[in-house]
């Protein structure tokens, strides 16, 4: 049986919408995930006290807590604690800064740099930014911190960009 190029795109067209009502199913509103962390959060709290010592105070944290957060258990109740805690600042520089400083001490925050040294060639500190799971963190704060509050959408790339005043 062969389909002409009409029968083909009706086709295609029905299964992507297919697709995408099961993702939309899939993914969790804001109040499921507002009631969840409401929950959980004494556990949250447990797991982050238990397992890390923040604020991290020596560079050499930095990359042991990135290696640490591998662990989902831990990564969700880091995120779960900090948008708890963070939630209610409204402005995507200003949380970005307030979930560093919940991660690292004012002095830490000094010794490092956001970004790599490729966009600043007289910094020599050394760059958290290529770390994936601490950027997880970060997304995954302001994103659902952004869906609770209804606030515009953050632009992550912008908090990357080696210009950008965020870091």
């Amino acid at each position: 049986m062969c389909l002409d190029d009409d029968d083909w795109k009706k086709k295609m067209l029905e299964s992507m919408s297919l697709t995408n009502s099961i993702l939309r199913a899939l993914v969790p509103s804001s109040v499921f995930v507002g009631n969840n962390l409401t929950k959980n959060i004494g556990c949250f709290r447990n797991t982050v006290e238990k397992n890390l010592d923040l604020p991290l105070k020596e560079v050499e944290n930095v990359s042991a807590l990135n290696t640490a957060l591998i662990d989902i258990d831990l990564s969700v109740s880091l995120s779960g604690v900090l948008i708890e805690d963070l939630g209610h600042v409204s402005y995507e520089s200003t949380l970005a800064k307030s979930i560093m400083d919940y991660i690292c001490t004012r002095e830490l925050c000094c010794k490092v740099q956001w970004k790599g040294r490729s966009g600043r060639s007289k910094d020599t500190r050394p760059g958290i930014g290529h770390l994936p799971n601490m950027l997880a963190i970060f997304g995954a704060v302001m994103t659902i911190s952004n869906k609770q509050t209804r606030r515009e959408r953050y632009n992550f790339v912008a908090l990357l960009k080696p210009n950008s005043p965020n870091f």
